[in-house]
């Protein structure tokens, strides 16, 4: 998985990812910073999440609901209660789908919607 995510601030939003999701930040470019990457492998999802965030200079928050799916192998539950102790803004606790996925929903800092799912 790769995403490219805009941001207000690129080091901010990696800090976020590395505290909360446990991610490794692979680098930060620019003073201050205006593009950073993350990734986190472990075989703890499909493909290996990594996201991209450049920093944009317009102050001007989207209009539009912006998703980054990451799809595991593993329980949900781990990742979920950790995150539920971290105190992160969780919008969907885990719930089972007809369509047989297991979902749970988190916002990060630049409300974004992070859908951590795995089949069931």
């Amino acid at each position: 998985m790769l995403q490219n995510a805009p941001t207000q601030d690129a080091q901010q939003t990696a800090e976020f990812y590395r505290d909360r999701l446990s991610f490794d930040i692979d680098f930060i470019f620019g003073k201050p910073a205006d593009h950073a990457t993350v990734s986190r492998g472990e075989g703890w999802s499909n493909g290996d999440p990594s996201t991209h965030s450049s920093t944009q200079r317009s102050a001007a928050r989207p209009t539009h609901t912006r998703y980054i799916y990451i799809v595991t192998d593993t329980s949900l539950d781990t990742p979920y209660e950790s995150l539920r102790e971290k105190r992160t803004q969780i919008e969907h606790e885990p719930t089972a789908y007809p369509w047989g996925m297991r979902e749970f929903v988190i916002r990060n800092l630049n409300q974004y919607r992070l859908v951590f799912s795995t089949h069931i």
